[in-house]
């Protein structure tokens, strides 16, 4: 062995590259989610987070497409065959679009989830680059869209055809709204729809991740986290009106 070998040999460890792979383990995020952590806070990534969840969402949507074209049948009674024909073919190419278009939401939605939560850890003293907190969203949001396949596919178990209206849809698997009759009140409805378990493992998860990441005390985090929640639910019910006034 040669005397280089001999002095190289001690650094091999700290000289060892990154196994290729980009992001670690996704089992450790179910199951070990502060190891997991750890491992992305090393090696950051949100590319196979964001394909995971886009699958989910065109998959809920799929899922979602019987059920809304029910519900438009049960409310078109007194039209002729041809019009609710049409207009059930306009309601089925209009969730294929949204299909398409549902990676498209899911970045957005992640990108500005993720940019309000750094600004957030930034102000609270946080040096930490922007690609690691949406690493963190990317991957912690998807346990609100599966939280979403869980409730939609819900509907299936129960009696479908007595679903008179969207309202009556399930959208979540165990939310507030699923004991709570909330039909005709679309705000209270999405405050509800985002008090389930879902929603607490979802900020579970930041707390864990966002201590680590951001090298918080599970204090701070716990505070960051519950600002970045309150602000989504603002925006929730914001949307909610908006949408409710536009209709």
């Amino acid at each position: 062995m040669s005397e280089d070998r001999i002095l190289l040999d001690p650094l091999l460890p700290a000289l060892k590259v990154p196994e290729s792979g980009g992001s670690p383990s996704l089992a450790k995020f179910f199951f070990d989610p502060k190891m997991f952590f750890k491992a992305l806070d090393i090696r950051p990534g949100w590319v196979k987070a964001f394909m995971i969840a886009s699958a989910i969402m065109m998959l809920t949507i799929v899922i979602s497409i019987p059920l809304l074209i029910h519900t438009a049948t049960q409310q078109l009674p007194n039209m002729s065959p041809d019009r609710q024909q049409e207009l059930i073919s306009t309601l089925r190419v209009s969730q294929y679009i949204g299909i398409l278009f549902s990676p498209v939401v899911f970045l957005l939605k992640i990108s500005i989830g993720a940019y309000v939560l750094w600004v957030l850890s930034i102000f609270c003293g946080a040096d930490l680059p922007f690609r690691k907190v949406l690493s963190l969203v990317s991957y912690v949001s998807i346990i609100p869209v599966l939280d979403r396949l869980a409730g939609y596919s819900l509907n299936y178990l129960s009696n479908v055809d007595s679903i008179e209206n969207a309202e009556q849809i399930r959208s979540t698997f165990l939310s507030v709204s699923s004991f709570v009759n909330l039909s005709g009140h679309p705000a209270l409805r999405a405050l509800a729809d985002n008090c389930d378990l879902f929603a607490l493992w979802y900020l579970t998860l930041l707390v864990i991740g966002l201590a680590v990441i951001g090298r918080f005390s599970q204090a701070k985090s716990t505070g960051i986290v519950s600002i970045f929640f309150f602000i989504q639910l603002i925006f929730a019910l914001g949307t909610s009106v908006l949408f409710t006034k536009g209709v």
